[in-house]
């Protein structure tokens, strides 16, 4: 629920309000607003029980006066982030602190800002240490009169709980972004959170790919078998004598399946390689485009001049490798090895101005994949190197 939702805010009482008070509260909401649920809420913080799951959805730790003022600032302004000291970058309520971005990351639209908040909110989610959690909570119930959480197990419960809360709001902060770019916008997250796939992520952000996964497997059912049989189709009729036309409408379908694929698998397969984890459906897709684009080299090696969209379309393939597929060393070396071998090929029947033309365009194509991937590094250097030699 959102810090709107907690009953804290709608009996405007405080962590540290006294059980009398909350029951008073209710009781004036219930005579003033006619509402029915007043008591509900008024149990909610009066049970110790009932009452640990509101405090860790709501600013544990944090005094009633920076409370309000926190509360003033985020109903002011929902997408800046309030002056306190509380949230300050010294401050160990990681907690309060992640209820609140989670609170921003609900209301801001799509773009790079939401995506930097919503990382932010995984980082303090992950610093969130029970035993600590427990003390501030207890901290609040003393001022309050009420029995200090005894159980460290319980707090974690109650976390878990919250930690669902979490997901589902930046979910929903992700449903907002068109269709196309849900993907792209959570690889990127995952990207910022390994530090390029070099460590691992929060928990929650991979408890945000699964619940992303789960929603896109009705693609990948439909998609990924369509893949494949469309690899082996096109497979077959490049090493056939068939025009140029079929084969350059097979190849441009490929690309554009391969592609969309690739942009909902992405998530996915940052998330399993973060996890040291073998995605095998996202690696065989790649074995398929390396083997199929060996075949089209063979096949504009031996017409050159009139088949120049298949060697073009096939250095795509190959330079798109690192972006369409894996970063596994597996296949960093295929993708090496194939352009090495594109390098040996004779195209001595290309002129020069062709071949010039041929590979400015193809090229235009290669950049733009790396540019939405943002690859940087040596491979981009190695393509380049290879396109210069053709």
């Amino acid at each position: 629920m959102s810090l709107w939702e907690s009953p804290f805010y709608l009996l405007q009482v405080a962590t540290e309000t006294r059980k009398t008070a909350i029951l008073s509260a209710a009781e004036e909401r219930e005579l003033l607003q006619g509402d029915g649920t007043a008591r509900e809420l008024a149990n909610r913080l009066t049970n110790p029980g009932l009452r640990l799951e509101e405090e860790v959805a709501w600013l544990p730790g944090v005094s009633a006066q920076e409370t309000a003022s926190i509360l003033q600032q985020v109903k002011a302004a929902p997408r800046k982030e309030p002056q306190s000291a509380a949230l300050s970058r010294s401050s160990d309520l990681y907690c309060a602190k992640a209820n609140v971005l989670a609170q921003r990351v609900a209301e801001e639209g799509p773009g790079a800002e939401n995506l930097t908040d919503m990382g932010l909110l995984m980082q303090y989610t992950e610093r969130i240490v029970p035993e600590k959690l427990m003390e501030q909570i207890n901290q609040n119930r003393r001022a309050a009169g009420l029995p200090a959480v005894e159980s460290v197990a319980k707090v974690k419960q109650a976390l878990e709980k919250q930690q669902r809360e979490w997901v589902r709001l930046c979910k929903l902060a992700l449903d907002r972004y068109q269709s196309e770019h849900i993907g792209l916008g959570l690889g990127m997250l995952l990207e910022l959170l390994t530090k390029k796939r070099s460590q691992r992520a929060p928990q929650l952000a991979y408890s945000l790919v699964d619940a992303y996964e789960v929603e896109a497997q009705g693609f990948f059912a439909a998609a990924t078998p369509a893949l494949r049989e469309l690899v082996r189709y096109t497979s077959k009729r490049a090493g056939e004598d068939v025009s140029q036309v079929e084969l350059a409408y097979l190849l441009g379908h490929l690309l554009r399946l391969t592609y969309t694929w690739e942009k909902l698998a992405q998530p996915l397969e940052l998330a399993k390689e973060s996890r040291l984890q073998d995605d095998r459906q996202s690696r065989q897709v790649a074995v398929d485009l390396c083997t199929i684009s060996a075949k089209l080299l063979m096949a504009a090696a031996r017409e050159p001049g009139t088949k120049l969209v298949f060697w073009a379309d096939a250095l795509i393939f190959l330079a798109g490798l690192k972006v369409i597929a894996l970063d596994g060393d597996f296949l960093q070396n295929r993708a090496r090895n194939e352009l090495a071998a594109l390098q040996k090929l004779t195209l001595s029947g290309v002129s020069l101005p062709s071949r010039k033309a041929a590979v400015a365009q193809t090229q235009g194509v290669i950049f733009q994949f790396m540019q939405q991937k943002q690859l940087q590094g040596n491979m981009t250097q190695e393509i380049q190197e290879i396109v210069n030699t053709l």
